[in-house]
């Protein structure tokens, strides 16, 4: 990776621009604005120790000269910036390291603009990337955009136009990331921290949809806890839900990446398994009943056999089902054939 040393004249003369900026307040929102109300002991503005903002913007260009001034005023706005000078550093960067802004020339050697966006994308969906560019190549700028860039920026610009542009383009970070953190929390079971059932349903459709479209097999789980209600009217609620708690803990720890486990409802869990036929499924969820009779539970003593103890049924798409609710009730029926086996026990659905 290239990291440019500024200059001091280069360092000096962004700080001017920056300065004038400022005064006028153009490009900046007002509470960025606000935070330039001193000067350190070179006379330049910096941003108070409470609304200073240490964000990290990429900056990826081949020109030296733009690359100083840039530093200097991703400085002077209070960023930590970062300059390499190929596409592919870029890329490199973005890989190990986490930045708000990527501020990238369209035009560079090597892998272009365009290229950096659709990696940068790949790499980190939510990136916010800006795109430099010459006012003759505005369609690749354009086309940029449908790759994910935020915005693009004319050549040659002034730093209004390029305050404005980067505070919008973190701004519009900002909202995307709480949208998907509300979206996410609306999405979780607030117990167990499981996903809900909500969630649980859109997922199975897509997973089902996604088998039928490539041809792999998927299997479903439907997991119950055995004489829980005896438990809960022994020790009461909250004692039981400290042991749907842990058992959702115990499902976190055992599923793979790409399987989802979701609280159905109650005492009962489902746990999703793409490319896994159902004797595969069978065998995990044997050994997951086994870890949870193995744990160790509160008061669990008293109930049959000492233990908490779960039933599971398990059933697979295409093999059982044609559609993402036909699946559920065909698992559902397994269940409901294992706890009529004695409980403790996983039960694959059979015609």
């Amino acid at each position: 990776m290239c990291r440019f040393a500024v200059p001091a004249e280069a360092r000096n003369r962004a700080a001017r621009t920056a300065d004038t900026l400022f005064d006028k307040g153009a490009g900046i929102t007002e509470e960025v604005n606000r935070g330039y109300n001193r000067r350190d002991n070179t006379g330049r503005r910096r941003m108070t120790d409470k609304n200073k903002k240490k964000l990290r913007i990429l900056i990826i260009d081949d020109e030296r000269d733009m690359c100083e001034v840039l530093l200097e005023f991703m400085d002077v706005l209070g960023y930590v910036g970062v300059a390499v000078s190929t596409g592919e550093e870029g890329v490199r960067e973005v890989r190990k390291a986490e930045y708000d802004l990527v501020l990238t020339d369209l035009v560079l050697p090597g892998m272009n603009g365009i290229d950096v966006v659709r990696e940068v994308k790949a790499i980190s969906g939510n990136a916010s990337i800006i795109v430099m560019t010459a006012h003759g190549s505005m369609q690749a700028a354009i086309d940029s955009i449908r790759e994910g860039a935020y915005d693009f920026i004319s050549k040659p610009f002034d730093v209004d136009t390029l305050g404005l542009r980067i505070t919008k383009a973190i701004e519009f970070r900002k909202l995307y990331e709480e949208s998907r953190e509300y979206k996410k929390r609306a999405s979780v079971d607030g117990l167990t921290g499981l996903w809900n059932f909500s969630h649980f349903q859109e997922l199975l459709v897509k997973e089902v949809e996604s088998s039928r479209r490539y041809k792999h097999p998927i299997s479903l789980v439907m997991i119950d806890l055995d004489n829980f209600k005896s438990y809960n009217d022994t020790f009461g609620h909250t004692a039981g839900n400290r042991v749907l708690i842990q058992v959702s803990g115990i499902f976190s720890k055992f599923i793979r990446k790409a399987d989802t486990a979701a609280r159905y409802g109650g005492e009962e869990f489902v746990i999703i398994l793409p490319h896994t036929e159902k004797r595969y499924a069978y065998n995990l969820c044997d050994r997951l009943r086994k870890n949870i009779e193995r744990a160790r539970f509160e008061g669990e003593n008293v109930m049959p056999g000492g233990r908490i103890t779960v039933s599971s049924g398990v059933a697979s798409f295409p093999d059982d089902a044609e559609s993402a609710d036909e699946l559920v009730e065909r698992a559902d029926e397994a269940l409901y054939e294992a706890k009529r086996s004695g409980r403790n026990i996983v039960r694959s659905y059979t015609e």
